[in-house]
């Protein structure tokens, strides 16, 4: 697998965002390491205020955060040190292999299969697509691979992050349990002309 992740050299890019009439001026932001505290008390508090405790798996974030800093993309959009919204895709190999396993039965791939997920936008910050800013944001660090594929395993009751990554391309190809919570997987196929 190509080391997308040492390849990633973006530089945090400003966004104008129309609000009420008014033009806010936020960025977004690739997030490291260092930023691991101040994702997770994002990611707590965004947790608290889900309709559902299973629409996001919060019990391994300890574990879970620290890989994906490491083996993947993580950016979010920014007002001064506040986040307002995040999203990440899983580069990892271990990963991949994971739900290749899972979507063996029902599909099958040539490249690599991301994950993406934390999708995550403040409530009040909601209606402003943010979080399709973010997707494709993350997935434009992934500009010189051919061919891969995306993932996003997403709760079937989660009806607004289902129109968020179907409003991105993806399709909906089959409902299961994994990890033991129930999950629609989506996938969207990605080849580029190199």
């Amino acid at each position: 697998m190509k080391d997308v992740v040492q390849a990633v050299q973006k530089e945090n890019s400003k966004l104008q965002f129309n609000s009420n009439n008014d033009s806010d001026e936020i960025s977004i932001k690739k997030m490291g390491i260092s930023d691991f505290d101040n994702i997770k008390d994002f990611v707590v508090e965004q947790h608290n205020n889900l309709e559902r405790e299973d629409f996001f798996i919060i019990e391994d974030i300890d574990t879970e955060l620290p890989v994906i800093l490491s083996n993947g993309i993580v950016v979010a959009i920014m007002q001064n040190d506040k986040i307002l919204g995040l999203q990440a895709i899983d580069l990892s190999l271990k990963n991949s292999l994971a739900l290749q396993e899972i979507l063996q039965s029902v599909y099958t791939t040539n490249g690599e299969l991301y994950e993406l997920g934390w999708t995550m936008v403040r409530k009040e910050c909601r209606g402003k697509n943010y979080a399709k800013k973010l997707i494709e944001h993350v997935c434009s660090y992934l500009g010189d691979i051919s061919e891969y594929t995306l993932v996003a395993t997403v709760h079937p009751a989660n009806t607004i992050a289902l129109k968020v990554y179907m409003a991105y391309g993806m399709k909906p190809i089959f409902q299961t349990q994994y990890y033991g919570y129930d999950r629609t997987f989506l996938i969207k196929k990605v080849t580029q002309i190199k």
